[in-house]
């Protein structure tokens, strides 16, 4: 999917169009042994994980830094 937005809309600066291509392709049968006997929804995760794995990986490093900043917050007595 990032792939076909890659190639549709330019995206080419941001990502490599074939090295998604590859990445899709190798997470599929990753995932496949996790997903057992459903491992047709294994293709639909790959190509979900190419969307969602960077917004999450951002995620986490925003909790981190909340984090840091709530136990600096506490340790100074301003909460």
């Amino acid at each position: 999917m990032s792939a076909v937005g890659s190639w549709l809309f330019d995206w080419g600066q941001l990502a490599d169009t074939w090295l998604l291509l590859r990445i899709a392709g190798v997470l599929r049968f990753a995932s496949s042994v996790l997903w057992g006997k459903q491992r047709g929804a294994s293709l639909v995760a790959a190509v979900a994980a190419l969307w969602i794995l960077p917004a999450a990986l951002f995620a986490i490093v925003g909790y981190g830094v909340y984090q840091l900043l709530e136990r600096s917050a506490r340790k100074l007595g301003l909460t």
